[in-house]
C-alpha cells in the first residue's frame, strides 16, 4: 500500500497514514484519517479556469479534456456558495477539505461529490489540484465518519487499540473509563498506563496474546477489578477483544471494547440471592429452623452478621401481635450467623430474650414502631450506639461495624419480629437497593415463619382434640393390667382416626378394642368418636366379638349411605375387638380388616397370632369369624393400629419386626 497501513476490523477498513502520531479520538477522527481518494481531478489556475482534466474527471462529469480545458471552474458547481468558498482559497493556507458538493454533469444533472483542494505552483503561477469523489464514496465516507464518531466520541464503550507488542495505538474518550490513567498512554502497555489495582494485568495480557495467536475474537469476557472512583467495592466489565487484520489477513493489532456492567452484575447477584432465599427458606414447618435458613442465606452473601429476633408468642404457637409493638413485648433470639472464623455472638445468645430490642429509642424499637426498615451508617450509627447496652455498643465498635440494617418481619398484617443485618468485614455499606433486597427475603421468611407458627399452633390444638377423644385414664381391673401409648401423626395433618378403648364387662371380663376410622383430619376424628361410642354401646349388650363387629359393620354402612359422596375415596374403617376372661384365661377376638395383634408370652417368646381377618367395616355381606387363644399369667397381648406399619411396609413385615422387638423383653 505504500504510504498506507491497512487495518481491517470486520466491515470497516481503518486507514492510518504511516508516520501518524497515534492518539485519542480527536486524532483518530481527523479529516485525513478516512478520505476517499479517487482519480477524478482537475487543475485550475489562480483565476479558477480549468487547465488540466483527468480521465477520471471525464468519467465523473462527461466532459472530455478538450471540452473542459478553459471552462471556468465555477461553471461546474451547482451551488454559488461552493463557488464562493473555492474562490476564497489561499495557497498559503495549504490543502483544504472542501467537503460535500454538487457538480454539474455535461448533460445537466447533479453529481454528488466530496472535494479536496491542494495548492500546486507551476512556473510560479498559482494553481490548484482539485480532487473529487463520487456520491457512493460520499456515502461511504459519511458512514465511516458517523461510525467512528459514534464509537470514539459518543459510545458508552471503552475502546482501545493495541499493537502486536500490546502497546496502545489509540483510545477513545469514554466517560465510563476509570480515572488515573497516564497523561499519555500511546506506546505504553495497559500495565504501564492504567491505575494500580484496576484489574488483573497478567490475565489481560494472556487474553491479548491468545487473540493474536488464534486470530479469533474473545467476546463478552466478564472481568472483575476495582474502579478508583469506588475503591471499596468490586467493579465488573464486559470485555471483547477483536483482531484487526491487514489486507493479507495477518493480525496486526487488537481492538478492545469494554463496557461497565457493574450494576448489571450487582442486579444479577441480588436476583441470585432472592432465588437462593426462595429455594432454601421454608424447607420445614419449624420456626427456629426457618430463622436459621434466613441467616444462613444472608451471611456471607449479603451481610457479615445477621440475627433474627422473634416475638415470644411466635415461638409458642400463639397468635402474633397485630399493629405496633409495645415496650412490654419480649423478643427472643431465634437464629444468628456470622462470617466464618468469627464468634457468632453479640451479647445475646440464641434462644435468649433480647432485653434491648424494645428499649425506647433503640433502632429495633424505632423500626418496629414505624413498620419499615431502618438503615444506619457512619455518624448515624455512632449516635445510635449510645441508646444500646454498654457491652453491646462496645462489641459493635470493636468489630468495626459500619452499616446496620433493621428490617421488621411481618406476615398477614401481623408483626412477627425483626431481622438485623450488619457489615464490618466488607467496606461498602448497605445502600437503597440492599434495603429492598433485604425486605424481599425477610418477607419470604416471614411468611414461612408464620406458616410454621400456625402449624405449631394448629398441631397443638389438634393433638389436644385427639387426646380428648381417647380414654384419659384406663380403668383399674382386677384380672388384667392395661397400658397404652398414643403418638400423634407427623406431617401436615395431625388429626387421625386411630383409637383404642378398654371396656369393663360383666363377670370380671374386659373388652380390648383398637381401630382406625380411616383418613385424616377433622372428618376422621369425628368418625372415630362415633365408632368408639358405637362399640361401647354394643359392648353393653354383651355381644360376642364377631356379633359386635357385624352390628358395627351395619351401622357404618348406614352412616356411609347418609353422607354425600366426596371428591376422593375415604379408606374403610377397621376394628379389632377382643374379650378376655381372666377366670377361664380365654381370649376371644375378631377383626374387621385390622392388623392382628402379637403375643409376648411369660417366658419371653413373641409370636404372631393367626386368626381369620374379616373385611373392613362398611363393606357388608361377609360374616366375621372369631378366634380363641389362652392367656396365662404374665402373657402380654399387644394391639396396635395401621399407623405402625407405614414405615415398615406390609402387615406381615410389621408383625415380624414387632415380634423381634418384643422378644428381648423376656424377664431375667
Amino acid at each position: 500500500m505504500g504510504a498506507l497501513d491497512v487495518l481491517h476490523a470486520g466491515a470497516l477498513d481503518v486507514l492510518l497514514p504511516s508516520g501518524t502520531t497515534y492518539g485519542r479520538c480527536d486524532t483518530m477522527l481527523s479529516d485525513t484519517l478516512v478520505q476517499p481518494r479517487g482519480d477524478a481531478f482537475a487543475i485550475v489556475d489562480g483565476h479558477g479556469v480549468v487547465v488540466s482534466w483527468s480521465p477520471g474527471a471525464e468519467r465523473l462529469l462527461g466532459h472530455t479534456a478538450a471540452q473542459a480545458r478553459g471552462l471556468p471552474g465555477a461553471s461546474l458547481l451547482l451551488s454559488p456558495a461552493d463557488a464562493a468558498r473555492i474562490a476564497d482559497l489561499r495557497p498559503a493556507e495549504g490543502s483544504a477539505f472542501l467537503g460535500a458538493s454538487a457538480l454539474r454533469h455535461r448533460d445537466g444533472h447533479a453529481v454528488g461529490v466530496v472535494m479536496w483542494a491542494h495548492p500546486c505552483a507551476r512556473d510560479e503561477a498559482e494553481q490548484w489540484l482539485v480532487q473529487a469523489e463520487s456520491a457512493e464514496a460520499v456515502r461511504r465516507y459519511e458512514l465511516r465518519q458517523a461510525l467512528l464518531r459514534g464509537l470514539f466520541t459518543e459510545s458508552p464503550f471503552i475502546i482501545d487499540v493495541f499493537d502486536s507488542r500490546l502497546r496502545f495505538l489509540a483510545q477513545n474518550h469514554s466517560r465510563s473509563r476509570a480515572p488515573g490513567f497516564a497523561e499519555s498512554v500511546i506506546g505504553r502497555t495497559m500495565r504501564e498506563a492504567a491505575p494500580a489495582g484496576l484489574l488483573d494485568m497478567s490475565a489481560l495480557e494472556e487474553r491479548q496474546r491468545q487473540v493474536f495467536a488464534s486470530g479469533k475474537a474473545l467476546i463478552g469476557t466478564e472481568v472483575h477489578g476495582r474502579d478508583p472512583r469506588e475503591p471499596d467495592r468490586d467493579a465488573v466489565w464486559s470485555e471483547s477483544i477483536l483482531p484487526l487484520r491487514s489486507s493479507s489477513g495477518e493480525v496486526v493489532a487488537l481492538a478492545h471494547m469494554v463496557f461497565d456492567v457493574t450494576e448489571e452484575a450487582r442486579a444479577r447477584e441480588r436476583l441470585d440471592l432472592v432465588n437462593a432465599a426462595s429455594a432454601r427458606i421454608g424447607s420445614r414447618l419449624d420456626v427456629l429452623h426457618t430463622a436459621r435458613e434466613l441467616t444462613d442465606v444472608a451471611v456471607p452473601w449479603f451481610a457479615d452478621y445477621a440475627y433474627v429476633n422473634l416475638l415470644d408468642p411466635v415461638f409458642g404457637g400463639e397468635e402474633p401481635v397485630s399493629g405496633p409493638v409495645s415496650e412490654t413485648v419480649s423478643l427472643r433470639r431465634a437464629a444468628e450467623a456470622m462470617l466464618s472464623g468469627k464468634p457468632a455472638t453479640m451479647v445475646v445468645g440464641t434462644g435468649e430474650i433480647d432485653p434491648f430490642s424494645t428499649v425506647p429509642g433503640s433502632p429495633t424499637a424505632r423500626a418496629l414502631a414505624l413498620g419499615k426498615p431502618l438503615l444506619l451508617t457512619g455518624h448515624e450509627l455512632s449516635a445510635e450506639l449510645s441508646t444500646l447496652d454498654v457491652r453491646r455498643a462496645a462489641e459493635i465498635r470493636e468489630r468495626g461495624v459500619h452499616s446496620w440494617l433493621v428490617v421488621p418481619m411481618h406476615a398477614r398484617g401481623a408483626v412477627l419480629g425483626v431481622v438485623v443485618f450488619a457489615r464490618f468485614a466488607r467496606a461498602h455499606p448497605f445502600e437503597a437497593d440492599d434495603v429492598l433486597l433485604a425486605e424481599e427475603f425477610v418477607t419470604r421468611a416471614g411468611v414461612c415463619i408464620d406458616n410454621a407458627s400456625r402449624y405449631t399452633r394448629e398441631r397443638a390444638t389438634a393433638t389436644a382434640l385427639q387426646r380428648s377423644l381417647l380414654p384419659q385414664r384406663l380403668p383399674v381391673l382386677g384380672g388384667v393390667e392395661t397400658e397404652s401409648r398414643y403418638l400423634p401423626a407427623t406431617g401436615q395433618v395431625v388429626l387421625g382416626g386411630a383409637w383404642f378403648d378398654v371396656i369393663p364387662l360383666s363377670g370380671a371380663r374386659v373388652a380390648l378394642v383398637v381401630g382406625d376410622a380411616g383418613g385424616r383430619g377433622l372428618h376422621a376424628a369425628v368418625s372415630m368418636a362415633r365408632l368408639r361410642t358405637a362399640v361401647r354401646t354394643l359392648a353393653e349388650l354383651d355381644f360376642s366379638p364377631e356379633e359386635l363387629l357385624t352390628h358395627l359393620d351395619g351401622q357404618v354402612t348406614r352412616l356411609r349411605g347418609e353422607q354425600p359422596e366426596g371428591p376422593g375415596a375415604t379408606p374403610s374403617p377397621t376394628c379389632l375387638y377382643a374379650i378376655f376372661d381372666p377366670i377361664s384365661q380365654s381370649c376371644a377376638l375378631a377383626t374387621a380388616g385390622h392388623p392382628l395383634p402379637a403375643l409376648l408370652t411369660a417366658d419371653g417368646e413373641a409370636e404372631a397370632i393367626e386368626i381369620p381377618v374379616g373385611a373392613p367395616l362398611g363393606t357388608g355381606g361377609i360374616p366375621f369369624e372369631c378366634g380363641e387363644l389362652t392367656l396365662t399369667d404374665g402373657d402380654t397381648l399387644v394391639l396396635y393400629t395401621a399407623g405402625l406399619s407405614r414405615p415398615w411396609g406390609d402387615s406381615e413385615d410389621v408383625r415380624a419386626r414387632l415380634c423381634t422387638a418384643l422378644s428381648p423383653q423376656r424377664p431375667g
